[in-house]
């Protein structure tokens, strides 16, 4: 019961956010692409609005991100711009277009397996300074307690179009009891202050290099309650099984 309501809170916050600018990472600080240059930015392009959320680089041709970002957008209305510090300011190495996205079972009304991968029509030009694939963890790999992941998203404290700076902040794991979430997930809450926005579904968190987490959602806008991440290792042998086992 405990977990449905905060579930229930959790689509409240974000139906209120998504009618707000991009946001992500408050209080966090803002960084330069090289400082972790998996990021990507995803450009999501709706009826009536244009959103952005961030992604991760898997290979030249794939990024996984948050499944709601996507959810129900046709492929020719995502775009993936990678390589920059900041996506209004900085085209970076430019921007690709996704030919298919992959979803494993998402449900949206209760945000679990809340992952998708994209990909791309023609490859990203990775370079391993500013466009760089990041690693994926061991099956089944979960974050310990009191650990710190590195969590890096596009936004800022302001709105389009000055927004869409690379942020990023240290997040610490927390007991997966205290947030009642599933097996699949884990919490974990900033440091100094931070906390998610929009614009931070599909966020990385990451761990010695390798993507131990996809940034879900935060319950409300509040340094009081950790943020929600999918958590990669139980989604290793599917990520695999469509990118295949030679990475770029």
């Amino acid at each position: 019961m405990h977990s449905y309501w905060y579930r229930l809170l959790a689509l409240i916050a974000l139906m209120i956010l998504f009618l707000q600018g991009s946001q992500a990472i408050r209080n966090g600080k803002e960084i330069n692409i090289e400082e972790a240059p998996w990021t990507v930015g995803i450009w999501v392009y709706r009826e009536n609005t244009t959103d952005v959320c961030t992604g991760s680089i898997l290979t030249e041709n794939f990024v996984v991100t948050a499944a709601q970002c996507v959810w129900t957008v046709a492929f020719d209305h995502i775009n993936i711009q990678y390589g920059s510090s900041n996506l209004w300011s900085d085209p970076g190495k430019g921007i690709v277009y996704v030919k298919n996205v992959s979803f494993l079972r998402y449900r949206p009304d209760t945000m679990s397996n809340n992952i998708a991968l994209l990909e791309t029509q023609k490859p990203m030009m990775l370079d391993n300074v500013t466009a760089q694939a990041i690693n994926l963890p061991d099956l089944e790999y979960d974050p310990m307690i009191d650990s710190m992941v590195y969590v890096s998203g596009f936004g800022g404290d302001k709105s389009f179009p000055e927004g869409h700076q690379l942020m990023a902040a240290n997040f610490t794991v927390k007991d997966r009891e205290e947030c009642r979430v599933s097996l699949q997930e884990f919490c974990a809450m900033g440091e100094g202050g931070a906390f998610l926005e929009k614009g931070d579904e599909g966020d990385p968190a990451v761990q010695n290099n390798t993507l131990v987490g996809v940034a879900t959602y935060q319950p409300t806008r509040s340094t009081d309650l950790p943020a929600i991440f999918t958590k990669v290792g139980s989604f290793v042998i599917w990520i695999v099984s469509i990118i295949g086992p030679n990475r770029a």
